[in-house]
């Protein structure tokens, strides 16, 4: 087990990295309180008991503590690495999870009381301080990012990894969506980024624009790999666009590529015929 990424914050939030069953690289999910006087709670992903003690013992009671409140546990999406530990600390808080309604379709919630958050529902964590829901489906169709404008902070959920990729995985994930929820987060300039995977960085607008930049590239690979007689096969494909990858990884290769070929056929590039797929 690898050690903790370091969570460095901007005033007003903390964090802990959780260890939870995710996608390697990463072996951890950071938790993030935002604020003091109504603090929202973010993804408490371990199903752990003793990682959620720590989280407990270690971050959330010493803010109540304090004089402090939680509003609510906030998901940005479904996956299980990002809610294994909603329902031990939404009960232990009395508080209601708080996420978008794709999102709450799929988590058992146990009877919790919960609310829909809806594209730029605002919450206000301290007095004088707003951040804002931001609608980001792609990764998920229910993935909510959170910014705070005027400290230029962002809580990208898994769009904009610190650690690995995001993965993009048909038919839930939509490429499309995906680049066009990252192109929406550039555009809010973030300064810092606090990720689900791997440590925080400063100059967000740069790193989610290289994001962007690296997508299309890669789009670029895929769509150079289909012919316009001869339909290819999507392994056939995935090993053109993916030569850095090794074969035994093709198969979680293979979902991202099938992600970019469905924009392709949408953007009207290619076309699918049968299991296969051909260039307009």
């Amino acid at each position: 087990m690898g050690e903790a990424p370091e969570l460095l914050c901007p005033e007003g939030y903390a964090a802990m990295a959780l260890r939870t069953p995710t996608i390697p690289p990463a072996e951890h999910t950071a938790c993030y309180v935002i604020g003091h006087e109504a603090a929202l709670v973010v993804d408490p992903g371990s199903p752990y008991d003793g990682e959620l003690e720590k989280l407990l013992d270690g971050l959330i009671y010493p803010l109540r503590g304090s004089g402090g409140a939680v509003r609510g546990v906030f998901l940005t999406h479904h996956h299980p690495d990002h809610v294994g530990g909603v329902s031990q600390v939404a009960r232990a808080l009395d508080a209601p999870v708080l996420a978008h309604a794709e999102t709450l379709a799929r988590v058992e919630l146990d009877g919790l009381q919960s609310e829909v958050v809806t594209d730029g529902a605002r919450f206000a964590p301290d007095a004088g301080r707003e951040v804002v829901a931001v609608h980001t489906p792609g990764h998920a169709p229910g993935h909510l990012s959170l910014f705070e404008a005027s400290a230029r902070v962002l809580v990208g959920g898994d769009m904009v990894p610190g650690i690995g990729t995001t993965v993009v995985n048909p038919p839930e994930g939509n490429m499309s969506e995906y680049i066009a929820g990252l192109e929406r987060l550039a555009a809010l300039d973030p300064e810092w980024v606090l990720p689900a995977h791997g440590p925080t960085f400063r100059d967000g607008r740069a790193k989610i624009e290289a994001l962007v930049d690296h997508r299309l590239q890669r789009e670029a690979k895929v769509l150079a790999a289909l012919d316009a007689e001869q339909p290819r096969e999507l392994m056939k494909i995935t090993a053109a666009a993916y030569p850095e990858v090794s074969p035994l990884l093709y198969g979680l290769a293979s979902r991202s590529t099938l992600a970019h070929l469905e924009k392709l056929e949408r953007d009207g590039a290619a076309q699918r015929t049968g299991d296969d797929w051909l260039r307009r």
